[in-house]
């Protein structure tokens, strides 16, 4: 086993599945599927991934792979089905780490807290919350949590940083895509990447890859390789389930059972 599989086998024995109404589910199921994405991605060799002609050599014929592989017929070009595979389970290990960590963030902040004295936040309050306002809440919450429970939750506290940049005076603002990527803003990144590959028309000749991915040396996301992007990839899951399980053990939720 590599050193990555490795890492990312030894987040996942962290987590701890939260019982059937607990709301911390969602984001269990969502950091289990993007652990097993990432290590399916490694076995499928993410790491020797070649991109070259990519379009002419693995799109364009990767329907009749598909068709081959689940017919149990021969693919005919499994080097090329390989590279789809790796890079089909890479970015559905990307998506999920970041649609637990928004889910994580929406959920301190909207849970019922222990200590019975504290509802929903008020930033959270609408059905559907603008993201500055799940960070506001999540912050609000946080701020309770050690001021009036003198707990601090610092995973979550440092999970939460990722998010956000600080001026000289301490003022919040959200992070941008062109803010300079380091360790601390691998989340954020990451957020934008999916976001903006959701939501965007996809023109290849005009889209917006996040500059500085190897902080600072002018690389773009999808220019660094796949050692740092995977590395990055890893330490943005790390991340959200050392989180997850801080929140989970100091709001456990229900203990009803499935068949309660």
């Amino acid at each position: 086993m590599n050193r990555a599989s490795a890492t990312i086998i030894a987040s996942l024995k962290k987590l701890q599945c939260p019982s059937y109404n607990s709301p911390w589910l969602g984001p269990f199921e969502q950091l289990v599927g993007a652990g097993y994405a990432l290590l399916a991605a490694i076995q499928h060799r993410i790491y020797s991934r070649n991109l070259e002609q990519y379009n002419l050599r693995v799109q364009q014929g990767i329907i009749s792979h598909i068709e081959g592989f689940f017919l149990g017929q021969n693919v005919l070009d499994p080097n090329g089905f390989d590279d789809w595979v790796a890079g089909f389970y890479f970015n559905c290990g990307i998506q999920r780490t970041v649609w637990a960590a928004e889910r994580l963030l929406l959920t301190c902040a909207a849970a019922n807290c222990p200590c019975g004295s504290r509802k929903t936040e008020a930033a959270v309050a609408a059905d559907r919350p603008r993201w500055p306002n799940i960070l506001k809440g999540a912050l609000q919450r946080l701020d309770h949590v050690q001021n009036d429970d003198g707990l601090k939750l610092a995973h979550c506290r440092t999970f939460r940083e990722q998010f956000i940049i600080r001026d000289d005076s301490g003022k919040e603002r959200e992070y941008r895509r062109n803010d300079s990527l380091d360790s601390s803003k691998v989340l954020a990144m990451l957020r934008y990447d999916v976001n903006n590959r959701k939501h965007r028309v996809y023109e290849r000749s005009v889209l917006r890859d996040h500059q500085s991915a190897g902080k600072g040396d002018g690389k773009t996301w999808s220019s660094s390789g796949a050692d740092l992007q995977m590395n990055l990839a890893i330490q943005a899951f790390t991340l959200v389930c050392d989180a997850y399980e801080e929140l989970r053990c100091w709001n456990p939720g229900s203990d009803a059972g499935e068949n309660a």
